[in-house]
């Protein structure tokens, strides 16, 4: 940080370069007014605090922090003010004209002062260096070597000096605190910038080689550690201010990232324009490019366009330029923007940065074998640089690519991989959008299970985000989980999750978004025979709507579906066919065609299905007719009785929360566990014991099981057999989960049963167990006692209490058809 001191009266521009420059002391005789010259800094600098009479140490934390203050002091106490301070007269101010002069003269025949700080900033950076030297030429002489190996170090203890030269005389520290310009902290010393400067110009002198290599050793210290601050501070030092410029602007790269941007304004400002390289100079005009300020960003865009058009070619400068046109929704132009910056041979993050925006624009035009051939670059150039981030993101992309080509399980893959790499770097908003677009995805394969649970994991990383992001983020999870039951006819559920979802996005003054969920909140309530709601919500969805995208196609859509619940079958006729032409999502483009088949049975008595059947094919699943299941029953009803018959009786036997793996277990004598009618072999027979007691008892700590299935045997033997169980059921189930699932997750030091699993209990009644994660069926045969041939002690201790709950079941006339002998077996017990 240099010194620097302004005596002219210039304040206006000179305020708007000191926002990260150091501490701004104004001088000011006795009798200033601090009120009026606190008033008048904060015009210029709104940063600027006012510190009334401040103690030497607190004005020494304040100038080494990079504070920017309002000081009034005394000019007695200039000598006080440490190095790194910008002194500004109090005629620089121009405060009550006619006396400036005179307080000028006075300020500055305080900082003539012949000792001390106070001349060193009054000579100014340059010179100031120039006098260091000529200390530790002079009465530094005899301590000026033990100082050159700390050159690199922005703090020193007296314990440092010794460690390189131990013979030095017993006053050598008090020599030094005496004479140079250091800030005390602690037990150490902070150092200014002009004392590094002076060091490092004399290491090289003395012996340049080595002051060299101990430069690139500090420089890759700092970088390998991620100080990028302290490697360009060392690398400036040396006079390499192309590279050090360089460091900062990789450091920038990672503070737009993590979205810090105003900290990069502040870094770069505080870097003088001519040792800024381009690196740096585009970080600034990115990080001003993505300001909350439009104002701001139309100017930092207008720089940006300049230097293009004035022949500048950077990756940075395309990347900046490509998403700006994205942002505008010229994505042709954003196209020829990457291409360009590609063309350059880019590397490191710019190169990552174009190669990501580029297979997103090559997305949204839906060239899906270049946009491949983009993800599968980017990866490998990831993989190159070493970066797990963007290696997430190629993955990610490649998942986008492969679902829009219609390749749903290659997709979960990429998806996986990708969730993998986001979880391990706590990459914490990507994952949450990754895990929403995965459950979207899985919910229009008609997977509403998976789809669920994917929320659900996106969920619980909400708290990771501030109060407004979450806001933001919960709106947006809770209008997919809306989606998601009103896509599974799971209609009372879909009606109150939509209602919140609309109050979200009104909340959070997403208009767009409201006006989508608000046409599905007014579907559902017109299937539920709220007419006029549904009325009164459609209107304002098309008070809100802008006429942009698809708006006209759905709010078409929604009245169509609102005339047929009223039974207005021609007006919801022509709207469907005023809707089919374009711009519905392929879910609602199969209900549109099915409600047209169901109005044409309705209307003519005929039944036409060659448009619904081209319509599935085109699709790739029949999963939307569960959607308005209720309404279209006479259509359904009748598809049993033509070639869709098969497949529409598959379709409504199955439960609509598709993807989950149902389990059917017998615990009325020997354990037996079934799926989809096949018996499930496993390696041992306390993995199927662990799925029963995890099903019944729900999640445990392995203290918890190995004290229920082992008897709390402590050795380690049991913990042994624990893991063998565990993997055993792990390794069984895992072939009938979806892709990158865990059966037995591990969380919160309690193994659990994943919540895809539907557990089905026959032989034994959800009272017996109050914690039970399983389902249980109607008992309907009773063989033998519980898990008969099991001795664990909870078998053991169970046993009773199921049995008597069966008695239960059946002396109160539950039993259902529970065969005759059901009492006879249930008394021998």
């Amino acid at each position: 940080m240099s010194p620097t001191v302004h005596p002219g009266p210039a304040l206006g521009p000179l305020a708007r370069q000191l926002r990260v420059r150091g501490a701004v002391a104004c001088l000011v005789p006795e009798g200033y007014g601090a009120p009026e010259l606190s008033g008048r800094l904060h015009a210029l600098v709104p940063e600027a605090q006012l510190l009334l009479d401040p103690p030497p140490a607190e004005l020494r934390r304040a100038v080494s922090a990079g504070a920017l203050l309002l000081i009034s002091l005394s000019p007695d106490r200039a000598a006080e003010l440490p190095a790194g301070a910008v002194v500004l007269t109090a005629a620089d101010l121009r405060l009550r004209p006619g006396r400036g002069a005179a307080q000028r003269a006075a300020v500055q025949a305080t900082l003539g002062w012949p000792e001390g700080v106070a001349l060193i900033l009054a000579a100014g950076p340059d010179a100031a260096v120039r006098r260091i030297q000529a200390l530790l030429g002079g009465e530094l002489a005899g301590v000026a070597d033990a100082l050159l190996p700390l050159v690199h170090q922005e703090s020193w203890t007296a314990a440092q000096g010794l460690t390189h030269s131990p013979g030095l005389p017993a006053t050598w520290w008090t020599l030094v605190r005496r004479h140079l310009p250091l800030i005390p902290d602690g037990d150490a010393v902070q150092v200014p910038w002009i004392v590094s400067a002076a060091l490092a110009q004399r290491s090289a002198l003395v012996d340049a080689r080595s002051f060299q290599s101990n430069t690139v050793r500090a420089a890759d210290e700092a970088i390998q550690s991620g100080d990028l601050r302290r490697a360009e501070r060392v690398l400036r030092l040396a006079g390499q201010h192309e590279g050090a410029s360089d460091v900062l602007a990789g450091h920038c790269l990672n503070l737009s990232a993590a979205g810090r941007r105003d900290e990069v304004v502040q870094l770069v400002d505080a870097v003088p324009a001519h040792q800024r390289s381009l690196r740096l100079s585009l970080s600034r005009l990115g990080a001003l490019a993505w300001s909350k300020d439009h104002a701001r960003q139309e100017r930092a865009e207008r720089e940006l366009y300049a230097l293009y058009e004035q022949g500048t070619r950077h990756p940075l400068l395309t990347y900046l330029l490509a998403y700006a046109e994205s942002r505008a929704g010229r994505y042709d132009r954003s196209r020829a923007l990457c291409e360009e910056g590609l063309r350059i041979t880019p590397t490191g993050r710019e190169g990552l940065l174009v190669l990501r925006h580029y297979e997103f624009v090559l997305n949204r035009a839906r060239d899906f074998t270049a946009q491949q051939a983009a993800c599968e670059q980017l990866l490998t150039l990831a993989t190159w640089e070493g970066s797990l981030e963007f290696t997430a993101h190629a993955h990610t992309g490649l998942g986008t690519c492969l679902e829009d080509q219609g390749h749903p399980d290659e997709a979960m893959l990429q998806y996986n991989r990708a969730l993998g790499y986001l979880q391990r770097l706590e990459l914490h908003l990507p994952t949450i959008e990754l895990h929403n677009n995965y459950a979207q995805m899985l919910a229009d394969r008609g997977r509403h299970a998976e789809a669920l649970h994917q929320l659900t994991l996106a969920g619980a990383r909400l708290v990771h985000l501030d109060e407004q992001a979450q806001r933001r983020w919960q709106a947006w999870l809770t209008g997919s989980r809306a989606i998601i039951l009103h896509q599974g006819g799971q209609h009372g559920e879909a009606l109150a999750t939509l209602q919140d979802a609309v109050q979200r996005f009104d909340e959070v003054r997403l208009v767009d978004q409201a006006t989508v969920y608000r046409l599905l909140l007014a579907e559902r309530l017109a299937l539920d025979g709220q007419h006029g709601a549904a009325r009164s919500e459609s209107l304002r969805a098309e008070g809100d709507s802008q006429g942009q995208g698809n708006d006209d196609a759905q709010l078409a859509f929604t009245a169509g579906v609102l005339a047929y619940a009223r039974g207005d079958f021609d007006p919801a006729d022509a709207a469907f066919a005023a809707a089919s032409g374009s711009g519905l999502p392929g879910w609602d483009v199969v209900r549109s065609a099915a409600y047209r088949a169901a109005i044409a049975l309705r209307i003519r008595g005929q039944l036409d299905i060659q448009a619904l059947e081209d319509t599935l094919s085109a699709f790739g699943v029949d999963a939307p007719l569960i959607t308005d299941a209720r309404q279209l029953d006479p259509l359904l009803s009748a598809l049993r009785s033509t070639p869709l018959a098969e497949r529409i009786e598959r379709l409504l036997d199955q439960s609509v929360w598709q993807g989950n793996v149902a389990l059917q277990v017998d615990v009325a004598g020997s354990l037996s566990v079934r799926h989809v009618g096949d018996a499930v072999r496993f390696p041992l027979s306390r993995s199927a014991e662990l799925l029963v007691y995890l099903s019944l008892m729900g999640p445990s700590s392995r203290h918890g099981l190995i004290a229920d299935l082992w008897d709390g045997d402590p050795s380690v033997r049991a913990a042994d057999l624990l893991k063998k169980a565990v993997r055993g059921l792990r390794d069984t189930l895992r072939p009938l989960m979806p892709p990158g699932e865990d059966p037995v997750p591990y969380r919160g030091a309690r193994y659990a049963l994943n919540p895809l699993l539907r557990v089905r209990i026959h032989g034994a009644t959800r009272s017996a167990f109050p914690r039970a994660v399983a389902e249980f069926a109607a008992v309907q045969h009773v063989a033998d006692e519980f898990l008969s041939g099991v001795f664990s002690s909870w078998v053991l201790e169970s046993r009773p209490t199921v049995h008597a709950a069966l008695r239960r079941s059946l002396s109160a006339g539950d039993a259902g058809s529970v065969a005759a002998r059901l009492s006879q077996v249930i008394d021998s017990f």
